[in-house]
This record gives structure tokens, sequence and C-alpha cells, in this order.
């Protein structure tokens, strides 16, 4: 079996092919998913308010990658219309 490793900041959702899979936290610094099948999977990182970052990762049998989130984007804050237009 093989394992995706997440490092990045706590309190962040992390998605394995749309399933959640964990947050990450300070201790691990980070989250790491064991028991995977060899293969290609889709890593989706969430934090509320933040853009979500897809990072698509390939681990061979009795591999561990490595995923390194160093930041997320804010989401873009609508501006306020005035009343009237």
């Amino acid at each position: 079996m093989t394992s995706s490793r997440v490092v990045a900041a706590p309190g962040l959702s992390v998605f394995l092919d749309g399933q959640p899979a964990g947050t990450t936290d300070a201790l691990r610094q980070g989250l790491t998913i064991d028991d995977l099948p060899a293969g290609a999977y889709s890593l989706r990182i969430e934090k509320p308010g933040f853009e979500p970052k897809v990072v698509k990762v390939t681990v061979a049998e009795g591999d561990t990658k490595e995923v390194r989130v160093l930041g997320l984007k804010p989401k873009a804050t609508p501006t306020p219309v005035p009343p009237g237009w």
C-alpha cells in the first residue's frame, strides 16, 4: 500500500477523489492519508473564504507522495451595488 502526505497549515479540509479525507493539523504538520492502492488521485484542499486548490497525485506501490500547499487564495468578495442601480 502507499500513502499521500499533505503538508499545509492547520485547519484545511482535505478531500481525496471527492471524499472527505481529514483536516490538517499543527501536530502532524499536515495530514497523512495511508493505505492507498497505487494509482492516480485528485486531492482538493479547502478552507472557508478561500478558493479550493486541486492537486493531481500519482502514487506507486510502496511510495509516499508529499504534496505541499503553501497557501490558498482568498475568494473574491463581490462589490456591493449601490441602491437604485
